[in-house]
């Protein structure tokens, strides 16, 4: 519905343990074939380290053109490593939006 209603958003979901992937473990989730038809990205991160990089792309594509939800996994394992990042940037979101001149030149094509 959040693809459908145009809604930007941002689901991290918990996927199983990095060693344990591929094997068919107990909750384990193909989330891109689950998650793939209604986000307009869905990816996993592996590293802790770009999680910064992950999320400032998960802002830019679902806030980007049509809004839309964007799905990223975090395996169990990575959510309790420390790592050292730089602070990310703030998010700041822009609106399209048209000027007198655009409008006038709508009304002489018109």
């Amino acid at each position: 519905i959040a693809q459908q209603d145009s809604t930007p958003m941002i689901l991290l979901i918990g996927q199983v343990g990095r060693d344990m992937m591929d094997r068919e473990a107990f909750q384990e989730v193909d989330y891109r074939q689950m998650f793939g038809p209604l986000a307009k990205w869905a990816a996993q991160i592996d590293c802790a380290e770009r999680v910064p990089e992950y999320m400032a792309r998960a802002f830019r594509v679902a806030t980007s053109g049509r809004p839309g939800p964007v799905v990223l996994a975090l395996p169990e394992d990575m959510l309790t490593e420390t790592v050292t990042v730089a602070d990310a940037q703030p998010y700041t979101a822009t609106q399209a939006q048209a000027t007198p001149a655009d409008f006038d030149a709508i009304a002489d094509l018109l």
